[in-house]
């Protein structure tokens, strides 16, 4: 049957039906017709290179070669004004002139890459030109007319019939009558021996060979020569069953190689009885050239020689299917002590099944001797020594301390520390980012993360994985991170200009904890008098700087001396000042 998912054939088991009343029990044998068809087998070429006509003795008329087999052939010709048509004398071979002196005409016909077939047609006229002179035309290989044609079988409560198998033509004489042509390109006769003549749009009973035959006209008439071919044949009767009607072809099989089954335990290939660890990861590859029968897949175990049971399909991991040819399975699963078989059988599209030394399937065995691991790891995160809740709210950018610990051991190159802004995905941090040490037996590992965050709300979390594959994540859920809050005064730290003392030009610079509202930068005397104001719009988060010229509103340049400067710095809750000297020498 055709699997239309899947692009395959898959075998289904079938048998032969035996004829019960033969004594020699053989195979019972079905008359049977296939579907008439018009389209020529070859793709031989026919044009006015491949005939010469006598361009005075050549009866006008209509012509019909038709093939009998791979290289014979027979011509017919119905003369114009002529209800019937004649059959030349003897028969036509490709690659030898056909030649009928008493018409005038000369054949020779060449093969295709494809070779012809019983009821292939090649059709031309002959007419009369101006000058008198006789000539040939419309060289076709198909039917002029575009109706249909059905043949079927005779039953027994229809009447007497007589079943033949052969190859048959549809032989159109005209518009509305056709002949039924044997395999020799003759007639077949009615009861009296004439030839049996059809018409289009009437049902026709041919006795001699146990068929009905029904043409309706289409679009376009049929013309002289037009056909359709159709075989007769017995065949044995084949019968299967299928659990749903599909698409089914009967076909021979020649492969009878079983698919093969191969099996690694953690990457390895272990030998039967050896031991494992409690949670192995098993990998599957089922592979056979004509494509597995995933379908057929029993995946069996048995535990301590109990009957074997199949192994849940949710427990095992079939891999991408689109190369039929090699399927992989992942299987982890997790072994208390004890003995394990598994048994795997399977087919492929043929219908053959795995087989071994231990019959129509592959075993392995197994002994596990230790208990499992199924504890996963168990963070704590904390800042300033205590334990951080879901929702915190931090007065400060917080410094992170993560522990970690596992009742075995720590899987080190697994453990990732995550964080983004609330509305943001959650992503690993780089290494670089934090410190991570861990314990010599691997059974600790403590993380410092010193943050430096903008005010805003943000996600964190942390996963850990222990050397058995558990996994463990700071919250509940891998998909629920925690949620804290960064809401920190602005402060301003390492206020200086520089050079100081300087000539021309000098450069404030500063540290913010947080992002501000506005910085002024007020420039006095020593007597207080205000020279020059700097201002700075929305300071960014730490380092800042602000360029002075050294010269005052009016844009003189400042005299040489000792001259004061007040910083303040404006956010949405605070005001904060800071006074500070500087000299200038010119």
């Amino acid at each position: 049957t055709w699997q239309e998912d899947l692009g395959v054939w898959k075998y289904v088991p079938s048998e032969l039906v035996i004829d019960e009343s033969s004594l020699s029990a053989e195979f019972k044998r079905d008359y049977y017709v296939t579907v008439p068809t018009t389209e020529n087998r070859s793709d031989a070429s026919f044009n006015l290179s491949n005939l010469k006509v006598d361009e005075v003795s050549t009866p006008i008329g209509n012509w019909a070669i038709l093939f009998l087999d791979n290289y014979r052939y027979k011509v017919y010709f119905r003369r114009e004004g002529n209800s019937y048509y004649e059959t030349l004398m003897g028969y036509g071979e490709t690659y030898k002139t056909f030649e009928n002196q008493d018409l005038g005409i000369q054949i020779y016909i060449t093969n295709g890459e494809k070779p012809f077939s019983y009821g292939d047609v090649y059709k031309f006229d002959t007419y009369r030109e101006i000058d008198g002179t006789i000539k040939a035309r419309s060289m076709l290989y198909f039917n002029e007319g575009d109706g249909t044609a059905h043949v079927s079988i005779i039953s027994k409560e229809e009447g007497m019939f007589t079943q033949q198998a052969g190859s048959w033509a549809i032989f159109f004489i005209d518009s509305k009558r056709f002949e039924i042509l044997s395999q020799f390109g003759n007639p077949v006769p009615d009861d009296e021996g004439f030839a049996l003549t059809g018409t289009v749009g009437k049902e026709i009973f041919i006795a001699n060979i146990g068929l009905k035959v029904e043409v309706h006209e289409g679009k376009y008439p049929f013309q002289f020569g037009d056909k359709f071919v159709f075989e007769t044949l017995f065949t044995g009767s084949v019968r299967a069953k299928v659990k749903e009607l599909k698409t089914i072809a009967l076909m021979h099989n020649n492969d009878y190689i079983s698919p093969n089954v191969e099996l690694w335990v953690n990457g390895l290939i272990p030998k039967s009885g050896a031991v494992i660890p409690p949670k192995p990861t098993i990998s599957l590859m089922l592979s056979d050239t004509s494509g597995i029968d995933i379908s057929s897949l029993k995946f069996m175990v048995s535990v301590n020689n109990r009957e074997f049971t199949e192994v849940p399909r949710s427990d095992y991991v079939l891999s991408d299917r689109s190369q039929l040819d090699n399927i992989p399975i992942f299987y982890s699963p997790i072994l208390n002590i004890g003995k394990y078989r598994y048994r795997i059988s399977v087919k492929d599209f043929n219908g053959n099944v795995s087989h071994s030394d231990n019959g129509n399937f592959y075993e392995y065995m197994f002994l596990v001797e230790e208990k499992p691991d199924l504890s996963p790891p168990v963070i704590t995160a904390t800042v300033n020594g205590k334990i951080i809740q879901d929702g915190e709210i931090f007065s400060k950018s917080p410094v992170f301390n993560i522990n970690i610990i596992d009742d075995n051991a720590l899987d080190i190159t697994k453990i990732e520390l995550l964080m983004s802004n609330e509305n943001e995905e959650l992503k690993p941090l780089e290494k670089k980012d934090y410190v991570l040490t861990n314990s010599n037996d691997l059974k600790k590992a403590d993380i410092v993360y010193p943050t430096q965050l903008m005010n805003g709300t943000y996600l964190i979390q942390v996963k850990a994985v222990d050397t058995s594959g558990n996994i463990t994540f700071l919250t509940s859920s891998e998909f629920n991170p925690m949620r804290f809050v960064v809401n920190e005064k602005v402060e301003v730290m390492d206020i200086m200009n520089a050079p100081n003392p300087f000539s021309d030009t000098t450069v404030f610079s500063y540290y913010l904890t947080q992002p501000a509202d506005k910085v002024v930068i007020k420039i006095y005397t020593l007597r207080g008098k205000l020279i020059k104001t700097i201002e700075q719009d929305s300071p960014r988060w730490k380092y800042n700087e602000e360029f002075w010229n050294g010269r005052d509103e009016d844009d003189n340049k400042l005299a040489s001396g000792v001259y004061l400067y007040k910083f303040t710095v404006y956010s949405a809750s605070r005001k904060m000042e800071k006074v500070g000297k500087l000299a200038i020498i010119r």
